[in-house]
C-alpha cells in the first residue's frame, strides 16, 4: 500500500470482496412532486408521470425482477437514478472521511503517449464499479479521507479547505496500470436540465467568441453521428439529455439501452461480458424515452423562503456582477422559443487551474477544463439544511470554500471576492445561495 502524492490515491491490492445485494424492486418516496414547464397534452402527461416513475426505479439482476425492471449489472455503482439525484437535485457527496456513498462515482481515463488523455481503461471500462450482484465481484472499493489546507483572505479571515486523497482496494492482487487517470464526481443536477438542451448552439458559441481572459472554449464531441455540441455532464461530454441518461444507465447501473447496446465491462472481464441479461435493450424503449421525457419537461423548483431572498438580495447580485462571476456564470440565456432562462452558466469548458485538476496514478495533473456548472437550483441542493458538497467531486463544504478553489482563468474573480469586506462577502453569499 502506498501513498501517492499530488493525487492523494492509497492502492491496496488483494482484497477479497462479498457480492452486495442490490435492493429490491420499488419506486422510492420522491417527497417532491414534480411540475413540468410546460402545458402538458393528455399523452405526454401520461409520459412524464411514467418517466417520474422509472426514476424512482430501483432495477433488480436478470431475472429477479418485477415486469420489465430487471438486468441490473452484473457491476454497478447504483441501482436507481433517484439514488443519485435525489429529487432530481445534485448528489449529497462524500459527507467525512471513509466510504464513497453511491452517488459518487470515479470515471477513469487513460493517457495516452503524446500526453492527451482517452476517456475509460481497458481495466475498468468508464467507470470503476463498486457494488456487484451475488456471484460476481466489485471492481474496487473506494474510500475518502479528507486532509486540511489552510486558506487565507485578504483581510486575514481564515478559511479550512478539504483536501480529498482516495484509498482504491482491488479484489485481482494487481497494481493499477500508470497510464490509469482517475476522475471523481458527484451526481450533477437534472432540475433544468430539459431547458439547458433548449438553448440553441449559436447563443453557446456567441459567448466562447467573446473576447477577454474568461472566454470559454466548446466543448465539441466526434462521434459516428457527426460532430456535437456537448452541454451535458461535468466536463461537457455529452451532448443531450438522452445520451447522458444512456451512459449512466450503462457506465454506472449496468443497463443497456436503445442508445447504447452494451454495458461498461473491463476489456478482458469475460464474466462481465457474459453475464445474464434480460431482453435487448434492457431498459425497454418506451421506459428509457419516457425517463428521457421527464427530464426534459420537469420545471426547475425554488423554495418560498428561497425566491424572498433572491429579490432581497440586490446588492448581492451587483457584487456578483462586478467581480466577474457573471463572465462565465451568465445570467441571461435565449431559448429556442425566444424566451430567457437564467440558469447562469455558459455551457463553455475553463480551466481552473491545477488545484482542481484530474490525476494519473503517479500524481501528475492531466488537463482538466470545467463545464460552468450552473448555479440555478442551488437553493434546491441546500433545502432542509442540507449539507453542501460543491465543486466536481464535492470537496466544498460551503460556497466561500468552492470559491476559494477557483484557479486558471477564474483566479481573478476568486481574488477579487476575497478583497471585499466580510459584509460584501456575506451579501453575495446570500445571493447565491437564493439561486
Amino acid at each position: 500500500m502506498s501513498l501517492l502524492r499530488g493525487l492523494g490515491l492509497v492502492l491496496a491490492t488483494g482484497v477479497a470482496f462479498a457480492a452486495t445485494p442490490p435492493s429490491p424492486v420499488s419506486i422510492q418516496a420522491d417527497g417532491r412532486s414534480p411540475l413540468p414547464w410546460r402545458t402538458l397534452n393528455a399523452a405526454e402527461e401520461e409520459r412524464f408521470h411514467l418517466g417520474h416513475a422509472v426514476f424512482n426505479t430501483s432495477w433488480l439482476p436478470a431475472g429477479e425482477g418485477v415486469g420489465r425492471r430487471d438486468g441490473l449489472g452484473p457491476q454497478f455503482n447504483s441501482h436507481s437514478c433517484d439514488s443519485c439525484h435525489n429529487s432530481r437535485r445534485r448528489g449529497r457527496g462524500p459527507l467525512g472521511d471513509g466510504p464513497v456513498s453511491t452517488d459518487f462515482v470515479i470515471q477513469t481515463g487513460r493517457r495516452l503517449a503524446d500526453g492527451r488523455i482517452e476517456r475509460g481503461h481497458p481495466r475498468f471500462g468508464h467507470i470503476v464499479n463498486t457494488q456487484a450482484i451475488d456471484g460476481f465481484s466489485a471492481e474496487a472499493s473506494i474510500a475518502i479521507h479528507y486532509q486540511p489546507r489552510p486558506h487565507r483572505l485578504a483581510d486575514g479571515s481564515k478559511l479550512t479547505l478539504w483536501a480529498p486523497e482516495y484509498r482504491v482496494e482491488t479484489p485481482d492482487g494487481q497494481p493499477l496500470p500508470d497510464d490509469l487517470v482517475l476522475m471523481p464526481r458527484i451526481a450533477s443536477q437534472v432540475l433544468g436540465a430539459g431547458l439547458l438542451e433548449q438553448i440553441p448552439e449559436r447563443a453557446i458559441l456567441a459567448n466562447a467568441r467573446r473576447r477577454g481572459p474568461h472566454r470559454g472554449t466548446p466543448a465539441w464531441i466526434d462521434s459516428a453521428g457527426g460532430r456535437q455540441l456537448g452541454r451535458f455532464g461535468w466536463q461537457a461530454t455529452e451532448p443531450s439529455i438522452a445520451s447522458q441518461t444512456a451512459v449512466a444507465f450503462a457506465r454506472e447501473m449496468g443497463l443497456s439501452t436503445e442508445l447504447i447496446g452494451s454495458i461498461d465491462c473491463a476489456a478482458q472481464d469475460h464474466a462481465c461480458r457474459n453475464a445474464a441479461h434480460d431482453g435487448e435493450p434492457e431498459v425497454a424503449a418506451e421506459l428509457f424515452e419516457a425517463v428521457v421525457a421527464f427530464q426534459q419537461l420537469e420545471a426547475l423548483r425554488r423554495t418560498p423562503a428561497a425566491a424572498r431572498q433572491f429579490d432581497a438580495a440586490t446588492d448581492g447580485a451587483r457584487l456578483f456582477a462586478r467581480i466577474g462571476c457573471a463572465d462565465c456564470h451568465r445570467d441571461a440565456m435565449p431559448l429556442h422559443d425566444g424566451r430567457s432562462i437564467a440558469p447562469y452558466t455558459d455551457l463553455l469548458l475553463h480551466d481552473l487551474g491545477e488545484a482542481l485538476a484530474d490525476r494519473d496514478v503517479a500524481g501528475r495533473p492531466v488537463p482538466s477544463r470545467w463545464r460552468t456548472p450552473p448555479l440555478w437550483g442551488l437553493s434546491t441542493a441546500l433545502e432542509g439544511a442540507r449539507t453542501a458538497r460543491l465543486l466536481h467531486d464535492g470537496r466544498a463544504r460551503s460556497i466561500e470554500e468552492a470559491i476559494a478553489w477557483h484557479g486558471g482563468s477564474a483566479a481573478d474573480a476568486r481574488d477579487r471576492y476575497e478583497r471585499l469586506d466580510t459584509g460584501q462577502r456575506q451579501q453575495l453569499i446570500d445571493w447565491v445561495s437564493s439561486l
